[in-house]
């Protein structure tokens, strides 16, 4: 019950009730790195650096409830296994955005932007289906008892 139950509030952040916003520190990866050490390098440290998930802003909790069911639901041995396939849907999603993007720096620009837009809608929606989904297993657990 604690697990869905922090859920639930952590999702209510998603919602931006109350003004609440996901916990994060409020800092991007940092962009001299790029210009210091190369693109390769660059992306190995942002990637260490997102990898973290606390160090970066979060738009969704869903880090954060992730977190708490490798915390308070299953065996330790399924923490990496899990953590794996965390990492490689963040990754898939980043890979997705860049599907089909043009190769000058213009229309890349204008994908992000688009993108940037969308940003408020998806984070909502993340926010009611995580809601939805925590608020479900907290009645199922209370009306258990």
């Amino acid at each position: 019950m604690v697990f869905s139950g922090l859920s639930f509030v952590l999702a209510l952040t998603d919602l931006r009730v109350l003004s609440l916003r996901p916990p994060s520190l409020r800092r991007q990866t940092e962009p001299r790195l790029y210009r210091s050490l190369g693109p390769k390098q660059a992306w190995f440290f942002w990637g260490l650096d997102l990898g973290l998930g606390w160090t970066t802003i979060r738009a969704t909790s869903l880090y954060w409830i992730f977190l708490l069911w490798a915390i308070l639901l299953v065996e330790p041995v399924a923490v990496p296994v899990g953590f794996a396939a965390y990492g490689l849907g963040l990754s898939l999603s980043v890979f997705g955005s860049q599907i089909g993007a043009s190769s000058t720096a213009h229309a890349c620009h204008c994908r992000s932007t688009r993108f940037l837009q969308l940003a408020p809608v998806l984070a909502k929606c993340a926010g009611i289906t995580t809601a939805s989904v925590a608020g479900i297993f907290l009645l199922g657990q209370i009306a258990g008892r």
